[in-house]
């Protein structure tokens, strides 16, 4: 099972923030994405989503003022709580994508926009009138680009992100069933093989 300890988390935190391996033109446009990216890390480590939940959320799932996310599941709408830290990371975000193109609030334009970097500026899609959502691909890709230029070891995915999520939970001494419930499962079986790894490695 694959996943990151806490200090390979703070190295891509940290790589993340710094300009290292960066070229001048990408210095450009750098500080307009590195608060998006940040939130894209954050809301896999620290909060489980699947890449699925995180390309497809919307302004009107995001409620800045309660500190919540509302999610919509297969069971149950499930609500996330934000520590006050990472709603102001997300705001900030929110608030680097210049008016005329920025997600309307309370609407249904996507929270997570692509960016045009030949233009250097978010990215709108006339057509439809509203910002373009990042893909599951362009999501994957900025992924695999922050996991090379931190120096860990290749092939971690947005699935080890959650993987690392799940384990940081069972050390918190959850229950299966309170995680389930956190990450809108219908059963508990493919949490089994986590709380099996988290108690071997205990005994290791």
């Amino acid at each position: 099972m694959i996943f990151l300890t806490k200090a390979e988390i703070k190295q891509l935190f940290t790589s993340l923030r710094s300009s290292h391996n960066l070229s001048e033109n990408q210095l450009k446009t750098r500080h307009l994405i590195v608060d998006r990216n940040e939130t894209i890390l954050t809301l896999f480590l620290y909060y489980g989503l699947t890449l699925q939940e995180l390309t497809s959320l919307r302004m009107n799932q995001i409620h800045f003022e309660t500190n919540t996310i509302s999610l919509n599941t297969a069971l149950e709408p499930r609500i996330i709580t934000l520590s006050l830290e990472h709603k102001l990371l997300f705001y900030k975000y929110y608030e680097t994508i210049p008016t005329p193109v920025r997600p309307r609030y309370h609407d249904n334009d996507p929270f997570l926009v692509a960016f045009d970097f030949q233009r250097g500026t978010f990215r709108w899609v006339y057509e439809e009138d509203k910002p373009k959502t990042l893909t599951d691909i362009a999501v994957q890709r900025m992924l695999q680009k922050e996991i090379k230029r931190s120096g860990l070891r290749k092939g971690i995915s947005a699935q080890h992100l959650r993987n690392t999520f799940i384990l940081m939970e069972i050390s918190k001494d959850k229950s299966i069933s309170e995680i389930q419930k956190e990450l809108g499962l219908k059963t508990e079986i493919s949490l089994k093989k986590y709380f099996q790894y988290a108690k071997a490695k205990a005994l290791n």
